[in-house]
């Protein structure tokens, strides 16, 4: 994908136009099987039918091994550069997994080449080459059988199922693509949540729901959302309570559970799947900043937009009282501490940078910057051992779904924090504090001054509505 970037870039600085994509799949056939070892390998599994162990000898390479999987990376490897070295072609391999880009002019080409070095060193792609497959032939028979074999391959598509999303390149040449989670997939694991939800869920049977959730609550194309509302299903994994200290082997369906399964139906609807917008021209990220006092917990937010490098903008606030009680209700590391009262209000903050410019910060690269260590840990993963932190940041992350941004977040020194100077007007302003060392220069600096925007009290139950507010707002 930065190679296309940097093409699609090149194309539309100089004026030209960009040839419309598309993209193929293909799957390599027995996977590491058909990679040699050392030396022949004995391997013991316990065989449920008798209730005793078999041993197998083995001189390829073995699903479960790391080893297999860096043997594996090696070759594929080898094949994108051949390809690229003698036909051109543009190939990346995930694992066993092969994704062609090409032109739509080119037809199926790219592929063609791929598989035929594939044969030609003797590892055959997990295409089914029959007659009336229309995956595997450019011409199908027009009467295929009633049962067709599987076939792994895809034929050249603008939108293709590929490694768990939907990648929708149609618009390639005018600059973007669009990612998506695949429909099909997450019905699968809405159907698997709602049979446990009516019997129990072992941890096994957990450990595989959060494997097959990670595209979803841990990657880099959609971020952390759901990753604070589905901890309950991570901690049943592990054998945990929910304080992940003590064990718990219970495999009973809890309230907790029950509301991760209700957030990720909500969630992974087909018609509110999160849609990540990737797009290809070299256009700057915003920098914004967000930082909070613990005296009154009052927020500043700090916004630059280098596309229009005169104006900077600038927010500021008290943290609204219902939401420090709220937080208080939820964690003990907050009720009586105003220490920890100050990670919850910081955390408001970065919530608050996406609530109070949407209309600066949709679609774009955002570069957040944060100096309590807290809340830049849940706003990168989405987690927190608080609970009260981990509620506003499940917000933070719809938020960020919402407004489709590409969102990266850093730690910044207090010094270097230019929102500590907005987080501590009113201080200065109503009880004549002795100010900001910062504070002349700081008023030179900005030009646009809102007040700070967070969800209602009424509203913040509401995750569904939160999220499509946050798709709607301008």
């Amino acid at each position: 994908m930065p190679i296309l970037a940097r093409s699609s870039a090149t194309a539309h600085g100089s004026n030209n136009s960009f040839s419309k994509l598309h993209i193929a799949v293909d799957d390599v056939s027995a996977g590491y099987n058909n990679l040699p070892t050392d030396r022949e390998y004995v391997t013991c599994a316990w065989d449920d039918e008798v209730k005793a162990a078999r041993f197998y000898t083995s001189s390829v390479m073995m699903f479960g091994s790391t080893a297999s999987v860096n043997h594996s990376c090696r070759l594929p490897s080898l094949i994108e550069r051949l390809g690229a070295r003698l036909f051109g072609t543009l190939a990346r391999a995930y694992v066993d997994d092969r994704v062609i880009t090409d032109f739509v002019a080119a037809g199926d080409s790219a592929q063609q080449a791929l598989a035929a070095i594939h044969r030609d060193i003797g590892i055959p792609l997990a295409a089914c080459q029959h007659a009336g497959c229309s995956q595997c032939k450019r011409n199908p028979r027009p009467d295929p059988p009633p049962s067709m074999p599987k076939c792994k391959g895809r034929r050249p598509s603008q939108i293709q199922e590929l490694l768990g999303v939907v990648c929708d390149v149609s618009q390639a040449h005018t600059g973007s693509v669009r990612y998506s989670p695949r429909p099909a997939r997450c019905a699968k694991v809405l159907r698997e949540l709602e049979a446990a939800s009516k019997s129990t869920l072992s941890a096994r049977q957990a450990e595989r729901l959060c494997g097959k959730l990670q595209f979803i609550c841990n990657s880099s194309i959609f971020g952390g959302v759901g990753r604070a509302q589905t901890l309950a299903l991570h901690r049943r994994s592990q054998s945990r309570s929910m304080d992940g200290r003590t064990p718990c082997t219970s495999e009973a369906w809890t309230a907790d559970l029950e509301s991760a399964r209700l957030f990720l139906e909500m969630i992974l609807h087909r018609d509110r799947l999160p849609q990540r917008v990737v797009e290809f021209q070299e256009s700057p990220p915003i920098i914004v900043y967000s930082d909070a006092e613990g005296c009154n917990f009052h927020i500043g937010l700090v916004a630059w937009d280098p596309w229009d490098p005169k104006r900077i903008h600038s927010a500021n606030g008290q943290c609204p009282l219902w939401l420090r009680e709220h937080a208080r209700s939820l964690s003990p590391d907050v009720r009586n501490d105003d220490d920890g009262m100050i990670n919850v209000v910081e955390m408001a903050g970065a919530l608050a940078l996406l609530t109070t410019f949407p209309d600066l910060l949709r679609g774009r690269r955002v570069f957040m910057y944060q100096d309590n260590s807290t809340a830049f840990h849940c706003a990168v993963t989405g987690n927190c051992h608080d609970a009260a932190v981990r509620d506003v940041g499940a917000r933070f992350h719809l938020a960020a779904a919402g407004l489709g941004i590409g969102l990266w977040v850093e730690w910044v020194n207090t010094r270097a924090q230019l929102a500590d100077a907005p987080s501590r007007i009113h201080e200065w302003k109503t009880h004549g504090g002795p100010g900001h060392e910062h504070e002349t220069p700081f008023s030179n600096l900005i030009t646009d001054i809102r007040p700070i925007v967070l969800p209602a009290e009424r509203e913040w139950p509401d995750q569904l509505d939160f999220l499509d507010q946050m798709r709607d707002r301008a």
